[in-house]
């Protein structure tokens, strides 16, 4: 069978919601899945406003109007209710009353989710949703007409395809060796095929296809922090390890980032002095170089100048983006002294 509704499947649709019978019994008459059935009200049912449901009995959609005192809210000389007690029989204070609280019905949320078949629908006065065959069937085609744009296929050429590609797709398998297999019959290209699972227009969904659902959808790399390698120029692993050679226990402070999880604001700078074995940690909201500076600015702001370069006077760091900028670290911006 076709994926597509005729409008005699619509009009048999809204007969059977209207008559009280339940999705899968629809599903049966019909000869379709219950949540092709399902899928098909839900896309298609229309919104009626408040303001224009006609009721037998009082238009008044308010939350409050059984137990409701106010009269002569809407101000119309001929309104029946100015001279009433209250505004309950009237729904022209709705657009008027500042107490007025809309009531939602709360039914079309669950199945059969539209009111074709509720009781009440000739007397209720609330906003509601309804399947109506011919207004499915004219928003359908109009669907239909917007996704087929640029494709010249008939109907019946776009259902003889559906039967051929869905059932097989479903099942498993690959656009590819399907349009092998029945290359005398389609005499379609791969592309054209993906093109109709991924407009809509065949019974399988994009999710039937295999490389869809096993590869997740690729992340776009961030933008490139571009470093200048002349920052490492004289200050490499190998040149610290001569640094220790020539200097008997010297005062090394080893400098790293704690960074939290993906996606968290904030990371973390860690400083560890290995002589008295002081572990500082400072916080910062961005991971920058920038943002390392400014913690070794504040610190020379605290410390004389003897004491800030007995303590930094070699740090070992690792080559983070956020380390590239050692000078502004070893310089005094007040003297320009290192």
């Amino acid at each position: 069978m076709g994926k597509h509704f005729t409008i005699e499947d619509r009009i048999s649709i809204q007969q059977l919601l209207k008559e009280g019978k339940s999705y899968s019994d629809i599903a049966i008459c019909l000869g379709r899945s219950v949540s092709t059935i399902m899928r098909e009200v839900k896309n298609h049912r229309v919104f009626i406003n408040r303001k224009d449901v006609t009721t037998m009995q009082t238009k008044n959609a308010c939350l409050k109007r059984f137990d409701c005192k106010i009269s002569g809210k809407c101000k119309k000389p001929t309104c029946t209710a100015i001279h009433k007690r209250n505004c309950k029989i009237c729904g022209g204070c709705n657009d008027y009353c500042s107490e007025f609280e809309e009531e939602i019905c709360k039914k079309y949320d669950s199945p059969p989710y539209v009111c074709n078949s509720c009781e009440k629908k000739p007397r209720c006065p609330l906003s509601k949703y309804v399947y109506d065959a011919a207004k499915a069937q004219n928003a359908y085609q109009d669907k239909l007409s917007e996704s087929r744009k640029g494709i010249s296929v008939t109907s019946e050429e776009l259902n003889r395809i559906d039967e051929i590609v869905s059932p097989r797709l479903q099942k498993g398998q690959s656009i590819h060796s399907i349009c092998a297999d029945e290359k005398d019959v389609l005499n379609l290209s791969e592309r054209s095929v993906y093109k109709y699972v991924n407009k809509g227009l065949l019974s399988a969904k994009p999710t039937d296809l295999q490389r869809t659902v096993q590869r997740r959808p690729r992340k776009k790399a961030g933008p490139a922090v571009k470093v200048d390698k002349q920052c490492y120029k004289d200050i490499t692993y190998t040149d610290f390890e001569k640094y220790l050679e020539q200097n008997n226990n010297p005062n090394v402070v080893e400098m790293d980032s704690i960074v939290g999880k993906q996606g968290e604001v904030g990371v973390v700078l860690s400083l560890l002095l290995r002589n008295c074995d002081l572990q500082l940690y400072f916080y910062r909201s961005y991971n920058t170089a920038r943002s390392v500076t400014e913690i070794f600015d504040e610190l020379r702001s605290k410390l004389t100048d003897s004491e800030y370069s007995k303590l930094f006077k070699c740090i070992l760091a690792d080559r983070g983006t956020e380390f590239t900028d050692p000078v502004a670290i070893e310089v005094n911006k007040d003297t320009g002294e290192i």
